[in-house]
């Protein structure tokens, strides 16, 4: 597998391209994703699906492009985001200050329906600083995207009123569970490893497993 990482967009959100030979997906796509576009054509790729970690603006705002650009390449995200799509574009201009660039966003479907990467990428379900967020575990390679879950030395905010202490905890355990040798591909910042961040996370974890039943 080749990894591909373009910092884009207004909150500097992190877009991947992976490619297994000549066959690629996408994960995330936050605004202005010509660079993305740029480096398929040059690597000579075929789109097969765009992936989201979540529903946040900064994550999908280039979705309507990429479907301009390729319009049978299909897009995937927990349905219990699916709200957040629907208000990304007001979301958006509330947060930035203006309205951002973006095409309309056709269609997106339930990413358990996605077939094409069975095998080779396990669906965790991580939820809490969103509903909906997911992380994409490819354990051939030892490689998670974990989206907004965290970071390294940080983890996501859960002060949305759709957020959930509960859950984040939760899925912090959950993410913990894999080996201490993974890869983690974050949605903001650089790469690090689930041990590297292990105490760090733990911390966290019992902060707001502790403060979830206060």
């Amino acid at each position: 597998m080749k990894i591909w990482c373009r910092e884009v967009g207004s909150l500097l959100t992190n877009s991947y391209l992976l490619a297994y030979g000549k066959e690629a997906i996408i994960i995330d796509a936050p605004e202005l994703p010509e660079e993305v576009i740029e480096l398929i054509d040059v690597e000579k790729l075929r789109l097969t699906a765009i992936l989201l970690t979540h529903g946040h603006f900064d994550h999908v705002l280039g979705v309507g492009h990429l479907q301009h650009v390729y319009p049978t390449v299909p897009s995937f995200i927990d349905p219990k985001d699916s709200f957040l799509i629907e208000r990304a574009v007001s979301s958006a201009r509330h947060f930035l200050g203006h309205m951002p660039v973006s095409l309309p966003i056709t269609a997106v479907y339930d990413i358990h329906s996605w077939k094409y990467g069975r095998g080779f990428v396990e669906l965790i379900s991580l939820p809490g600083h969103t509903p909906g967020s997911v992380g994409y575990y490819f354990p051939r390679e030892n490689i998670v995207f974990s989206g907004d879950l965290f970071g390294r030395r940080t983890i996501g905010t859960y002060t949305h009123s759709y957020s959930s202490k509960k859950d984040m905890a939760t899925s912090l355990r959950r993410i913990l569970t894999l080996p201490g040798d993974c890869i983690v591909y974050p949605g903001h910042g650089t790469s690090t490893t689930i041990e590297d961040e292990r105490i760090f996370l733990t911390e966290r974890m019992h902060y707001l497993e502790s403060s979830a039943h206060a």
